[in-house]
């Protein structure tokens, strides 16, 4: 029973060493005599001893291998993210770069306006915050997913398409590439390295693009993203501002033709208090104050009206009734007002006609 149980722990002990062995390769390479990416791959086959593979595809080729490597989620992202990117950029001779950007394509030595007939800032505002998701080309073909929510850079997110299938052409199950390391150099990208997951956590994958093999596939997607700003998204952009500036000319007219007709209301309103001493009223005749009151003529002796109170308004400016109505709500038939019971003797000057339903 003894020996049985030893036996058991020792086994217990061999498995645990071996998965701590194979969860930690990544953070057991350097890379510090290595000079570039294409380097650290060499150094990694021997490393891992792993064999290496060539894929060929119409932009040239690539390298890559599988590996086993027992490890968590955790784990792995901790040695590749940070372990295995940090390597990577000591060996990088320019500009290291892990989430692909495509800035340096457009402000590099990729892009030359000239072939387009078209400024780079031009093609950039056009392709900046573009709402696409899915980018389609005036020949029906996707175009590359060139965009952002910033409006700074611009993102090469078919690079790991790419890669995802290249390795699939080889025979390799990989479905993602999680994490994607560039150089670049006086204005061209050069390598690329990309990792990825084989199933579960208990394979990866590495790959490497060389400067070739990326300057062609680049060339392609900035020619597509290209013609795709200038055959669609001008255009498009073209007629989305002339419907705004239509929109435009046509509430600047409403508005115009809405200040006409409130200067009209309120000469208007403003003459009736203005020539309130000539005015001559009959019984039942609307009549207010320029304090807002409301009332009816009840009745005339001498110059001076009998008025019957009926309310007056709230929470609105003196002169209400005669041209002193806001400009939002001078059309409003409705109001606010308390309710008066009072009779009062009043000459012309304080009152004059209106209009008002209570």
């Amino acid at each position: 029973m003894r020996v049985a149980r030893l036996t058991s722990f020792l086994a217990l002990i061999l498995i645990t060493l071996s998965a701590c062995q194979s969860s930690v390769k990544f953070k057991n390479i350097n890379f510090s005599e290595d000079k570039n990416f294409l380097d650290v791959m060499k150094s990694m086959v021997e490393k891992f001893g792993v064999t290496q593979h060539i894929v060929q595809s119409e932009y040239g080729k690539a390298l890559w291998f599988e590996y086993e490597n027992k490890s968590n989620s955790w784990e792995f992202d901790n040695a590749v993210n940070l372990k295995f990117g940090r390597e990577l950029k000591s060996v990088c001779a320019g500009q290291f770069d892990n989430v692909g950007s495509l800035s340096i394509a457009f402000r590099g030595k990729y892009f030359n306006p000239r072939l387009y007939d078209i400024t780079i800032e031009d093609l950039t505002t056009l392709l900046n915050g573009a709402p696409d998701v899915e980018l389609i080309t005036p020949d029906g073909k996707r175009a590359p997913e060139v965009f952002n929510t910033s409006g700074e850079n611009l993102y090469l997110k078919d690079l790991n398409v790419y890669g995802v299938k290249l390795l699939n052409k080889a025979g390799s199950e990989v479905q993602d590439l999680n994490y994607l390391f560039m150089c670049s150099l006086d204005g061209k990208i050069k390598e690329a390295i990309a990792v990825g997951l084989v199933g579960t956590f208990d394979k990866q994958v590495v790959i490497y693009i060389g400067e070739e093999t990326l300057t062609n596939l680049i060339n392609e997607q900035l020619h597509n993203a290209v013609i795709y700003a200038k055959e669609v998204r001008l255009p498009r952009g073209n007629e989305i501002r002339a419907r705004f500036a239509d929109a435009r000319e046509r509430k600047t007219e409403m508005e115009a033709k809405a200040n006409v007709d409130y200067m009209g209301y309120v000469a208007v309103k403003t003459s009736i208090w203005d020539n309130r001493n000539a005015t001559s009223y009959k019984l039942g005749d609307q009549v207010c104050t320029y304090t807002n009151k409301m009332g009816y003529i009840d009745q005339i002796v001498d110059g001076n009206q009998k008025v019957l109170w009926a309310g007056k308004v709230r929470y609105e400016p003196q002169g209400y009734f005669f041209g002193k109505r806001p400009k939002r709500t001078y059309k409003r038939k409705e109001i606010t007002y308390d309710k008066l019971d009072d009779v009062t003797w009043e000459p012309k000057q304080n009152i004059a006609s209106c209009n008002f339903t209570l």
